[in-house]
Protein backbone atom coordinates (compact mmCIF):
# COMPACT_ATOMS: atom_id res chain seq x y z
CA UNK A 1 0.00 0.00 0.00
CA UNK A 2 1.19 3.48 -0.81
CA UNK A 3 -0.43 5.99 1.51
CA UNK A 4 1.02 9.27 2.65
CA UNK A 5 -2.15 9.98 4.63
CA UNK A 6 -2.69 13.26 2.80
CA UNK A 7 -4.18 12.55 -0.59
CA UNK A 8 -7.75 11.89 -1.60
CA UNK A 9 -6.84 8.34 -2.57
CA UNK A 10 -5.09 5.34 -1.14
CA UNK A 11 -3.07 3.43 -3.69
CA UNK A 12 -2.81 -0.32 -3.29
CA UNK A 13 -0.04 -1.88 -5.35
CA UNK A 14 -0.38 -5.48 -6.52
CA UNK A 15 3.16 -6.85 -6.22
CA UNK A 16 3.22 -9.49 -8.95
CA UNK A 17 1.72 -7.25 -11.66
CA UNK A 18 2.73 -3.78 -10.50
CA UNK A 19 -0.88 -2.66 -10.93
CA UNK A 20 -1.85 0.28 -8.78
CA UNK A 21 -5.43 0.16 -7.54
CA UNK A 22 -6.90 3.43 -6.28
CA UNK A 23 -9.34 3.64 -3.38
CA UNK A 24 -11.10 6.90 -2.63
CA UNK A 25 -10.39 8.04 0.93
CA UNK A 26 -13.50 8.39 3.10
CA UNK A 27 -14.04 10.95 5.84
CA UNK A 28 -13.47 10.12 9.49
CA UNK A 29 -17.14 10.85 10.06
CA UNK A 30 -18.14 8.20 7.52
CA UNK A 31 -15.70 5.71 9.05
CA UNK A 32 -17.09 6.42 12.51
CA UNK A 33 -20.72 6.06 11.38
CA UNK A 34 -19.96 2.74 9.70
CA UNK A 35 -18.13 1.40 12.76
CA UNK A 36 -20.87 2.58 15.15
CA UNK A 37 -23.62 0.98 13.08
CA UNK A 38 -21.63 -2.21 12.60
CA UNK A 39 -20.83 -2.50 16.32
CA UNK A 40 -24.37 -2.01 17.59
CA UNK A 41 -25.98 -3.96 14.75
CA UNK A 42 -23.64 -6.89 15.39
CA UNK A 43 -24.25 -6.65 19.13
CA UNK A 44 -28.00 -6.76 18.54
CA UNK A 45 -27.72 -9.69 16.15
CA UNK A 46 -25.54 -11.71 18.53
CA UNK A 47 -27.75 -11.13 21.59
CA UNK A 48 -30.84 -11.85 19.56
CA UNK A 49 -29.38 -15.23 18.63
CA UNK A 50 -28.18 -15.93 22.19
CA UNK A 51 -31.69 -15.27 23.52
CA UNK A 52 -33.14 -17.63 20.91
CA UNK A 53 -30.64 -20.33 21.91
CA UNK A 54 -30.51 -20.10 25.73
CA UNK A 55 -33.49 -17.94 26.71
CA UNK A 56 -33.72 -14.43 28.08
CA UNK A 57 -32.81 -15.16 31.72
CA UNK A 58 -29.50 -16.88 30.88
CA UNK A 59 -28.71 -14.24 28.27
CA UNK A 60 -29.44 -11.49 30.81
CA UNK A 61 -27.10 -13.09 33.36
CA UNK A 62 -24.27 -13.34 30.81
CA UNK A 63 -24.93 -9.80 29.62
CA UNK A 64 -24.87 -8.39 33.17
CA UNK A 65 -21.57 -10.14 33.90
CA UNK A 66 -20.03 -8.68 30.75
CA UNK A 67 -21.38 -5.17 31.32
CA UNK A 68 -20.38 -5.42 34.98
CA UNK A 69 -16.76 -5.93 33.96
CA UNK A 70 -16.95 -3.20 31.32
CA UNK A 71 -18.74 -0.82 33.69
CA UNK A 72 -16.16 -1.34 36.43
CA UNK A 73 -13.33 -0.82 33.92
CA UNK A 74 -14.93 2.34 32.55
CA UNK A 75 -15.56 3.63 36.08
CA UNK A 76 -11.88 3.16 36.90
CA UNK A 77 -10.75 4.77 33.66
CA UNK A 78 -12.97 7.81 34.28
CA UNK A 79 -12.00 8.04 37.94
CA UNK A 80 -15.53 7.18 39.10
CA UNK A 81 -14.27 4.19 41.10
CA UNK A 82 -12.99 6.66 43.72
CA UNK A 83 -16.63 7.38 44.53
CA UNK A 84 -17.50 3.72 45.02
CA UNK A 85 -20.36 3.52 47.47
CA UNK A 86 -20.73 7.31 47.71
CA UNK A 87 -21.79 8.25 44.18
CA UNK A 88 -24.99 10.18 43.62
CA UNK A 89 -27.29 10.42 40.62
CA UNK A 90 -25.59 13.76 39.85
CA UNK A 91 -22.25 11.93 39.61
CA UNK A 92 -23.89 9.40 37.29
CA UNK A 93 -25.11 12.29 35.13
CA UNK A 94 -21.65 13.85 34.91
CA UNK A 95 -19.86 10.62 34.07
CA UNK A 96 -22.76 9.57 31.85
CA UNK A 97 -22.43 12.60 29.58
CA UNK A 98 -18.78 11.69 29.03
CA UNK A 99 -19.80 8.10 28.21
CA UNK A 100 -22.45 9.33 25.75
CA UNK A 101 -19.72 11.33 24.00
CA UNK A 102 -17.17 8.50 24.07
CA UNK A 103 -19.69 6.06 22.58
CA UNK A 104 -20.39 8.56 19.81
CA UNK A 105 -24.08 8.85 20.59
CA UNK A 106 -24.03 12.66 20.20
CA UNK A 107 -22.28 12.36 16.82
CA UNK A 108 -24.83 9.76 15.72
CA UNK A 109 -27.75 12.04 16.52
CA UNK A 110 -29.10 10.90 19.87
CA UNK A 111 -31.88 13.27 20.94
CA UNK A 112 -31.43 13.40 24.71
CA UNK A 113 -32.99 15.98 27.01
CA UNK A 114 -32.00 16.21 30.68
CA UNK A 115 -35.01 17.23 32.76
CA UNK A 116 -33.39 16.84 36.20
CA UNK A 117 -29.82 16.23 37.36
CA UNK A 118 -29.29 16.58 41.11
CA UNK A 119 -27.95 14.60 44.06
CA UNK A 120 -31.15 12.56 44.42
CA UNK A 121 -32.38 12.03 40.90
CA UNK A 122 -31.53 12.27 37.21
CA UNK A 123 -34.32 12.17 34.66
CA UNK A 124 -33.43 11.93 30.97
CA UNK A 125 -35.79 11.80 28.02
CA UNK A 126 -34.52 10.20 24.81
CA UNK A 127 -36.49 10.92 21.63
CA UNK A 128 -34.11 9.43 19.06
CA UNK A 129 -31.76 6.50 19.63
CA UNK A 130 -29.04 5.66 17.08
CA UNK A 131 -28.67 2.18 18.58
CA UNK A 132 -32.23 1.33 17.56
CA UNK A 133 -31.47 2.78 14.12
CA UNK A 134 -28.50 0.38 13.85
CA UNK A 135 -30.81 -2.56 14.66
CA UNK A 136 -33.31 -1.35 12.10
CA UNK A 137 -30.57 -1.07 9.45
CA UNK A 138 -29.79 -4.80 9.61
CA UNK A 139 -33.39 -5.95 9.81
CA UNK A 140 -33.59 -7.05 13.44
CA UNK A 141 -37.34 -7.55 14.00
CA UNK A 142 -39.04 -4.76 15.97
CA UNK A 143 -40.45 -7.24 18.48
CA UNK A 144 -36.87 -7.98 19.62
CA UNK A 145 -35.93 -4.33 20.21
CA UNK A 146 -37.35 -4.03 23.76
CA UNK A 147 -35.34 -7.01 25.01
CA UNK A 148 -32.21 -5.85 23.19
CA UNK A 149 -32.70 -2.39 24.67
CA UNK A 150 -32.84 -3.85 28.17
CA UNK A 151 -29.63 -5.79 27.53
CA UNK A 152 -27.85 -2.79 26.00
CA UNK A 153 -28.95 -0.50 28.81
CA UNK A 154 -27.45 -2.87 31.38
CA UNK A 155 -24.35 -0.68 31.00
CA UNK A 156 -26.22 2.13 32.79
CA UNK A 157 -27.33 -0.12 35.64
CA UNK A 158 -23.88 -1.65 36.14
CA UNK A 159 -22.15 1.73 36.03
CA UNK A 160 -24.68 3.14 38.50
CA UNK A 161 -24.06 0.25 40.91
CA UNK A 162 -20.30 0.81 40.62
CA UNK A 163 -20.84 4.38 41.80
CA UNK A 164 -23.21 3.33 44.56
CA UNK A 165 -24.77 -0.09 45.19
CA UNK A 166 -28.01 1.71 46.16
CA UNK A 167 -28.31 3.51 42.82
CA UNK A 168 -30.81 2.16 40.30
CA UNK A 169 -31.87 2.94 36.76
CA UNK A 170 -35.64 3.15 36.32
CA UNK A 171 -38.02 3.67 33.42
CA UNK A 172 -37.14 2.35 29.97
CA UNK A 173 -33.88 0.79 31.08
CA UNK A 174 -35.08 -0.69 34.37
CA UNK A 175 -34.24 -4.42 34.28
CA UNK A 176 -36.79 -5.21 37.00
CA UNK A 177 -39.76 -3.15 35.79
CA UNK A 178 -39.23 -2.34 32.13
CA UNK A 179 -41.42 0.41 30.72
CA UNK A 180 -40.12 0.58 27.17
CA UNK A 181 -40.36 3.67 25.07
CA UNK A 182 -38.71 3.98 21.66
CA UNK A 183 -37.93 0.26 21.40
CA UNK A 184 -41.65 -0.46 21.84
CA UNK A 185 -42.70 2.13 19.24
CA UNK A 186 -43.45 4.99 21.65
CA UNK A 187 -42.26 8.55 21.03
CA UNK A 188 -39.71 8.67 23.87
CA UNK A 189 -37.83 6.84 26.58
CA UNK A 190 -37.77 8.01 30.18
CA UNK A 191 -34.57 7.06 31.97
CA UNK A 192 -34.48 7.81 35.69
CA UNK A 193 -31.47 7.28 37.95
CA UNK A 194 -32.09 7.46 41.68
CA UNK A 195 -30.90 6.17 45.03
CA UNK A 196 -32.94 3.46 46.70
CA UNK A 197 -33.25 3.17 50.46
Amino acid sequence: MIDDGKGEEIIVEIKDTGEKYRVKRTSWEMKFRNMFNALFALNGMIWSRVIDEVGYEKARKMNDEIWGMIGAGAAKEMGADKLAGRGTPRHFFEFGQTAVELLGLWAMGVDLEVLTANEKKVHNVIRKCPIIEAWRSVGIPKEKWPVLCTLTAAWDEMFARTLNPKMRVRGCCDPENVQHGLAAGKDKCNVIIELTE
